[in-house]
């Protein structure tokens, strides 16, 4: 085998590999939710099985957090820079911040706080 062929196949392995955690993040057992965190302290479980929205109110301003088809994205705040609406959708181990409402929204299992993912 020549070393460019090794380099792919184990670049190759390599991106099965994280498919196939991407997959077993999905496959959380109790449902996958969201778990929204303000200044370090979970005030929120958001179900991602159905649609919904969710204002979240902080000393330091508001976030609005849509849930559609399974997606959940920032899609309101009232702070400065509006990074965690351009942040777009919540994926895998990629949080939403939003650092002057010290807010962080993370994926995780229902149900259990001690198994947050991420």
């Amino acid at each position: 085998m020549t070393k460019t062929k090794a380099i792919i196949a184990v670049f190759a392995a390599l991106l099965i590999i994280s498919g196939l955690g991407a997959l077993a993040v999905r496959s959380l057992p109790g449902g996958n939710v969201a778990r929204v965190y303000v200044d370090g302290k979970q005030v929120r479980e958001i179900p991602l099985d159905r649609d919904s929205e969710t204002v979240i109110e902080t000393a330091w301003g508001s976030n609005t957090i849509t849930v559609t088809a399974g997606q959940l994205r920032v899609t309101e705040a009232d702070c400065p820079d509006k990074v965690c609406i351009r942040t777009g959708i919540l994926r895998g181990g990629v949080p939403i911040v939003c650092l002057p409402h010290r807010l962080t929204v993370t994926l995780g299992a229902g149900g259990d706080a001690d198994a947050a993912v991420g």
